[in-house]
């Protein structure tokens, strides 16, 4: 995406990817036909790309308003828009976005910041706790929120989580401010379709808002140096109903290729029914009717299915209003492509991995790898030489007992096949529970003191040269942020070090794990765990752990099968140069058709073989892909059609998968 402003730390804490001409001219043809708007806001207008980009939709007399934060930004978007009113100011403490009525159009591409850059009082930016509050108090002023909408609003302001990037409350204001009647249109990240934070943002816009298109960017051409793919969001805002008034709500869904993109705009080489450009698509917006070729897919779907995990959860989630969780909740969903594809499927139950026991987590993040991680060069019986890292001295080697390095496995290429193998691990971790170099029992508390050990000189003196190093930014190992928890104290005394690790969990130690970013079809690798020769794997991966070997061998076999290769690439994140990035909760969120004992037990042998033989062959794929679909009524037929989705999404990635 485009960035621009006078440093890249500045356009990054600012969230400056401003939406161009283009995106901004698709944006505007995705909005209902024939519709002229009174009033027209963009709270976050950035050089006005998308207000520009309707003018010609509004009326005579038209109220247009731009609020953009940054100064500089913001006098050029006036003097490009000098029919508006530009106003710099922050958008959640603006009391020009206050109407009596609400406004006939809101249209916006929220801020990206990351919850970690939202924390500089310093900063013109306001933090992420500060936006919080002020947007609490912007909801109290605006007068034609009726009782209901406040609750919602209020519900989910209140309870969106911490760990939420800047474009959640970005949505609740937009939201917030349109009138019934009128439209919400976003340009916004696809993670919005799957991310844990976006769900508030999924509940609001299935509670008070009819999702009427959305158009997806399929191979992230949109913008430059994309690292995700974009979507356009159309809505229109309406009462509040319950959650099961949405169940038969529709959403044309359009996914639009690279090849369509030509010098003036992103659909020059549509063609559709005689028409081409961007006639082609409105001809396509206006039929409502499914349509594909090898460059774009429109179909209609149910909306409610676009967010299947939405409340894939045990408890009801705090920014849940009361009655709704046990609506949404009743029936677990497939990701929207798989759920219309099975669709004849209606009474299949599914079960997740956590029915069977399973735990999904990250590995492990040391929060200074270059201090902690060691290649390994050499063994004996008892010990370890191994090689440092470059601010150690180049090709340097020092010694440790085994028993205080793990072997680590840090990246997928260090894995032959789907069995990690002890042996031919090269990476190494310090893990330090009861050792301290001499000098620190002085700082020790007494009852700390008698519990540890004299650390080996080689190791001691690798720590102390540690302490004295500087990186690039003048920040020493021990001051870095991931490595400060480390240190344990009472008053000015030490119970902990920062060069002992936690002590590790599950997680850290796992069974099973899977790559978090993957340019193939994801894969799931097996982990021999041995109490005496422990193998630990970092945080590059998703870790899965289980009560039992038999859930742990059953759930090898579930996932690396089509059925669960084709959903995670339905719900996961998809990067720049068509990387997929999984994530725990992704993991958490598959669901397979429900097993009974003997099906169970098929699986079961099946784990055990690739364990045996470090690999899955076709055969043994196709007998797991058969038992899993073995309760489906064409379970031949549909086992070709997850292939085929599952190829779909392979290519639109430009990923490579042999079936």
């Amino acid at each position: 995406m485009e960035r621009l402003g006078s440093t890249f730390s500045h356009q990054k804490r600012f969230g400056q990817y401003f939406s161009g001409d283009k995106v901004a001219a698709l944006l505007s043809l995705l909005l209902p036909q024939g519709l002229k708007y009174g009033s027209i806001i963009d709270p976050m207008a950035g050089e006005g790309d998308l207000l520009n980009a309707v003018t010609s939709k509004a009326t005579k007399n038209a109220h247009m308003l731009g609020v953009e934060i940054d100064e500089p930004v913001a006098t050029t978007c006036q003097k490009r828009l000098p029919q508006a009113d530009i106003i710099c100011e922050d958008a959640f403490q603006s009391k020009a976005v206050i109407t009596e009525k609400g406004w006939d159009l809101v249209i916006t591409n929220p801020p990206y910041v990351r919850y970690q850059l939202q924390n500089d009082d310093n900063s013109v930016m306001p933090t992420g706790s500060t936006i919080r509050n002020n947007l609490v108090a912007l909801l109290n002023k605006l007068p034609y929120l009726d009782t209901e909408e406040k609750q919602l609003l209020f519900q989910i302001t209140q309870n969106y989580s911490g760990l939420s990037d800047m474009a959640v409350p970005s949505w609740i204001l937009c939201a917030s401010l349109v009138k019934t009647g009128g439209i919400l249109a976003m340009v916004v990240p696809e993670t919005w379709l799957n991310r844990e934070y976006a769900k508030p943002i999924q509940y609001l816009l299935l509670k008070s808002f009819d999702v009427l298109t959305i158009a997806r960017d399929v191979n992230a051409c949109w913008f430059d140096s994309a690292q995700v793919r974009t979507c356009l969001i159309v809505t229109k805002k309406k009462k509040i109903v319950p959650l099961s008034e949405t169940i038969n709500e529709k959403t044309l869904f359009i996914d639009l290729g690279a090849k369509l993109v030509g010098e003036h705009s992103l659909v020059d080489n549509l063609t559709w029914n005689g028409l081409s450009g961007e006639k082609a698509l409105i001809g396509l917006l206006a039929s409502k009717e499914d349509s594909a070729d090898n460059n774009f897919a429109v179909e209609s779907r149910n909306t409610v299915s676009l967010f299947p995990q939405m409340m894939a959860s045990q408890r009801k989630p705090r920014w849940v209003l009361p009655g709704d969780f046990q609506t949404q909740n009743k029936v677990s969903q497939l990701p929207s492509e798989l759920d219309g594809m099975l669709n004849s499927i209606s009474k299949q139950a599914y079960m997740t991995l956590g029915d069977l026991g399973i735990h999904c987590g990250q590995g492990l993040r040391s929060g200074a790898n270059e201090f902690f991680y060691f290649r390994i060069a050499s063994e004996t019986d008892s010990k370890y030489s191994l090689y440092t890292s470059k601010w150690f001295g180049r090709r340097k080697t020092i010694e440790a007992p085994k028993e205080l390095i793990i072997r680590c496995v840090q990246n997928r290429r260090q894995v032959t096949g789907l069995v990690a193998n002890p042996q031919a691990l090269e990476t190494g971790v310090l893990y330090l529970q009861d050792r301290i170099r001499p000098q620190d029992f002085d700082v020790c508390t007494h009852n700390a003191a008698r519990l540890y050990k004299v650390l080996p000189s080689t190791l001691s003196d690798y720590i102390s040269v540690a302490e004295e190093y500087k990186n690039p930014k003048g920040l020493s190992f021990r001051e870095y942020s991931a490595v400060k928890p480390n240190e344990k104290k009472i008053d000015s005394l030490y119970e902990r070090f920062w060069y002992m690790l936690p002590q590790f969990t599950p997680r850290h130690l796992p069974n099973l794990c899977i790559t978090r970013v993957s340019s193939a079809a994801a894969d799931c690798v097996y982990i021999p765990q041995l109490k005496e020769d422990p193998i630990a794997v970092d945080a590059n991966f998703v870790t899965l752990w289980g009560n039992s070997q038999e859930s742990v061998k059953i759930s090898l076999a579930l996932l690396n099968s089509t059925w669960s290769k084709c959903c995670l690439e339905l719900l996961c994140t998809v990067m720049g140069g068509g990387a997929l990035k999984i994530e725990a909760s992704h993991v958490r969120k598959l669901l397979f058709p429900k097993l009974n004992c003997h099906q169970l037990q098929r699986l079961l042998d099946y784990g055990l073989t690739i364990v045996k033989d470090g690999k899955i062959t076709p055969e043994l794929r196709d007998a797991i892909d058969s038992t899993i679909l073995d309760s489906f009524t064409d379970a031949e037929g549909s086992l070709v059609q997850i292939r085929a989705l599952l190829r779909k999404k392979l290519n639109e990635r430009g990923a490579k998968y042999e079936l």
